[in-house]
């Protein structure tokens, strides 16, 4: 089960709150296999829906070309694998089908099946913001088709309260902050936690609970103005790309992985969880449970040429394109990166971070390119 936050930043990231946001994550940490600091590379949802199911880093452009019927994802995605070994799958999210071309997307992925927001009455429920619905509305076509396998299944989702403008109709808020467009966003946040604990109590209802493995991420984070960024797309900042990232695997005890990871890395995981083997894996990251360090996380702006950002253990580099100087962060220390370390380290340093990210980003170019030609 592969479950994607809508706009959900980690709560490491949040200020101070008078309540937990996220309990019922909290209390699934404890049991799950997480990295010490999980990211998307790409703060943009379809992106990132690309680099979770995929294990590729996305096409970095602002045409949505993931959707694209020919050569959109040129690469074998989770529920493709997944049915050469003949898993069902379905892909199910609240939002309407034609907000960035989802079925196409979702075509791309090669699940079996897609439910939107199309295919789904929303009577007796409420509208989230300007696209879609509240996620509850899944659940019960959910469980019916759950209840029609015989065989394994992936059931994918993307939840889709989380997203500005951060309206769930007929919600009473909780007081967790005084500013009152972020508090407005923690109940968004709170309302897709419970969704999960939800959708988990569904599964042990079912008897299905512990013969599966559920993973649990962000897409990206929000900006609320903490670096003068609000939304997502731009924020390169912990805000806009550290995210939750949680495998729960009911038969195995919670680890905390000390290396940062990324999306990327969710794909070779579940793989390896399913006690399947990746052929031709060196185009993947290493699984997380392989015992082998994780590389640097890279991340993206989605304004092609805007900012980029390099994570390597606890040292943050933030390369800005232009007459911006680049930024370094120390997460150990400044976990909400407020003491710019640029000048503590020399030219030379911070040129080859940036250079690492800049490779890291044509590489991919390349890689859609040839594709194309092929």
């Amino acid at each position: 089960v592969l479950i994607t936050l809508e706009s959900q930043r980690a709560t490491s990231t949040l200020p101070e709150t008078r309540q937990p946001v996220t309990p019922v994550l909290d209390a699934l940490a404890a049991d799950s296999i997480t990295p010490r600091r999980g990211y998307s590379v790409f703060p943009h949802t379809s992106k990132a829906l690309t680099a979770v199911t995929c294990g590729i880093v996305p096409p970095a452009d602002a045409a949505n070309s993931e959707a694209e019927p020919t050569d959109g994802i040129p690469a074998a995605c989770l529920p493709a694998l997944l049915g050469e070994q003949g898993y069902a799958s379905k892909f199910f999210q609240t939002a309407t089908e034609h907000f960035e071309r989802r079925r196409g997307t979702v075509a791309n992925f090669r699940y079996d099946e897609l439910m939107p927001l199309d295919e789904i009455s929303p009577v007796g429920l409420h509208r989230a913001h300007y696209f879609g619905y509240e996620e509850h509305l899944m659940l019960e076509p959910q469980r019916e088709w759950l209840e029609q396998q015989e065989g394994p299944f992936m059931l994918g989702m993307l939840t889709v309260t989380g997203h500005h403008d951060y309206k769930l109709e007929g919600y009473e808020e909780i007081d967790f902050v005084d500013d009152p467009l972020l508090n407005k966003y923690l109940n968004s946040i709170h309302y897709q936690d419970a969704f999960v604990g939800r959708l988990i109590d569904m599964f042990k209802e079912l008897g299905l609970y512990e013969d599966t493995v559920f993973i649990i991420t962000g897409d990206h984070g929000e900006g609320f103005g903490e670096h003068r960024v609000y939304q997502h797309d731009n924020t390169i900042y912990e805000e806009g790309i550290r995210i939750p990232y949680l495998i729960h695997d009911p038969l195995r005890e919670g680890q905390v992985l000390d290396d940062p990871t990324d999306q990327l890395a969710i794909l070779p995981t579940a793989v390896d969880l399913l006690g399947f083997d990746l052929v031709g894996a060196e185009g993947y990251r290493p699984s997380l449970l392989s015992g082998e360090e994780q590389p640097p996380v890279v991340a993206t702006c989605y304004a092609r040429a805007r900012c980029m950002a390099t994570i390597d253990g606890d040292m943050k580099v933030i390369h800005h394109f232009g007459d911006r100087r680049d930024e370094v962060f120390d997460l150990s220390t400044d976990n909400y990166e407020r003491v710019d370390l640029a000048d503590q380290y020399d030219e030379a340093w911070r040129n080859r971070h940036s250079e690492f990210a800049t490779k890291w980003y044509v590489a991919a170019e390349n890689f859609y390119e040839a594709a194309r030609e092929q």
